[in-house]
């Protein structure tokens, strides 16, 4: 008798290196359900093994519109994962087949589910380390589910489920060059696989199309992603700038949350609601990124929001104001005349409590007193 006794095969969905995806029928419930069945020359294979099982309680612990639902882990002479079936079209083969190049607006409105998503996980000390078109099923309401999550990397997961046999892991034109060079990898890592993985919805196409491996990992290290507009000549800039600020080498240039990728694309979402289609001044971007803390106040020309970082398109010559308030933290204000795109990272320092240090003081200046008159 195997696990799999109460389930009616129909199809298969599809097929990959580790496992295979079949759509079978629930016969107990009448539903239909997409199970995921580790290859049988991979069962006896420890790492790939646990990957799998590990895969399961992830999964189980994770409840997001944009995630794909986990009913159930059985195992009988293999592994296997019990998930909602869904009808939808993976990205990379919509892109491909179907969309080509999506209007920026809708990619909008379609990626931020994805970062919503991966916030999600985020939060629960997830990374996915393996972001891609084809992890991501696009539905006919254009709501998306975030797929496979095989290896996913929690924080305080088994550190030999961090790799795929000996290589690195990850699909390697997606990865970013912290993960090519085999380095640690954190939620910065995925921000860069969401970036290029938006690169494709805006210009549809794959990146490093044509390229080895090798060559692959070279452009990835050593060269930026090529400029969206060299691929399709309709991408604005403000959609450039993010997809560059996503992709940065450094990944300490790169948002720092998906919360700040989000708003970014909400910013430029409501631009292109109020302004429509038309083609855009030309203006200059100005990035504010407080390095030690999260929740600061931070206000250029009268916008502002409680963050971390903030973008703002000015005309060139326009005077600017920020400022960057913090309870306990001494305030920044700056003002100049903005001429070119301009990067600004503020380190607030802490006020100083000098009500506590006359107190320290005159009680250590009593202490001293008393021990002196000890000894007279």
């Amino acid at each position: 008798m195997t696990a799999l006794n109460n389930f009616k095969f129909i199809n298969s969905i599809g097929e990959g290196a580790q496992g295979v995806v079949n759509l079978y029928q629930d016969v107990r419930l009448g539903r239909n359900v997409a199970i995921k069945s580790l290859h049988q020359n991979l069962v006896n294979n420890s790492v790939l093994r646990d990957r799998f099982v590990e895969e399961a309680k992830l999964l189980s612990q994770l409840n997001h519109p944009s995630i794909v639902t986990l009913f159930d882990y059985v195992k009988d002479d293999s592994f296997h994962l019990i998930m909602e079936f869904l009808e939808g079209t993976p990205l990379d083969k919509y892109i491909e087949e179907e969309s080509g190049p999506i209007h920026e607006l809708r990619a909008i409105n379609i990626f931020l589910r994805v970062l919503e998503g991966i916030s999600y996980i985020h939060s629960k000390k997830v990374i996915h380390r393996d972001i891609k078109p084809s992890n991501i099923l696009l539905k006919s309401d254009d709501t998306i589910k975030l797929l496979d999550f095989g290896i996913a990397k929690n924080h305080q997961d088994d550190p030999r489920l961090t790799h795929v046999g000996t290589g690195v892991g990850g699909t390697p034109m997606y990865m970013s060059p912290e993960h090519v060079k085999g380095k640690d990898i954190d939620e910065q890592s995925d921000i860069y696989c969401l970036g290029v993985t938006f690169w494709q919805m805006i210009t549809g196409k794959a990146p490093y199309m044509g390229l080895s491996q090798y060559e692959i990992y070279n452009s990835i290290i050593n060269e930026p992603l090529k400029e969206a507009q060299t691929i399709y000549k309709h991408v604005s800039k403000r959609i450039s700038d993010v997809i560059s600020k996503a992709t940065a080498k450094d990944k300490s240039e790169r948002f720092n949350s998906c919360d700040s990728f989000i708003r970014a694309l909400e910013d430029i979402k409501s631009y292109l609601i109020k302004e429509g289609t038309h083609e855009e001044v030309v203006k200059q971007k100005i990035d504010i990124k407080v390095l030690n803390v999260k929740d600061a106040t931070l206000v250029i020309n009268n916008k502002g929001f409680v963050g971390s970082e903030l973008t703002h398109y000015v005309l060139p010559g326009e005077s600017v104001n920020i400022s960057v308030v913090k309870q306990n933290y001494l305030s920044i204000n700056k003002e100049f005349i903005c001429n070119a795109d301009r990067i600004i990272n503020i380190t607030l320092k802490k006020k100083t409590n000098i009500l506590a240090i006359i107190l320290s003081a005159i009680f250590i200046l009593i202490l001293f007193t008393l021990t002196i008159n000890k000894y007279l």
